[in-house]
């Protein structure tokens, strides 16, 4: 309990959340490698496979909405942290 959060809703609900994630990668949405290439290219030196990694985690931490296209949202997540 430590690594958790607590926040009060009200008077007598307290909501516990986890600080961190930790996900497995089998767990997580699966990008195909051409969209590794295209953050690649949008992303040059940075490790793809770490933005990955932090993209899922994300995911995760947002309540592991289901995606209907894992590789546009994981771009798009991209390009709006580059910003």
């Amino acid at each position: 309990m430590p690594d958790d959060l607590f926040a009060e809703e009200s008077r007598d609900l307290l909501r516990v959340t986890a600080r961190a994630a930790i996900l497995d990668p089998a767990d997580g949405p699966h990008l195909c490698s051409e969209i590794l290439d295209e953050v690649q290219l949008l992303c040059p030196g940075a490790d793809v496979h770490a933005l990955q990694a932090e993209w899922q985690r994300w995911w995760v931490l947002g309540g592991r909405k289901l995606l209907r296209s894992p590789d546009r949202a994981f771009l798009e997540w991209v390009k709006m942290r580059d910003v």
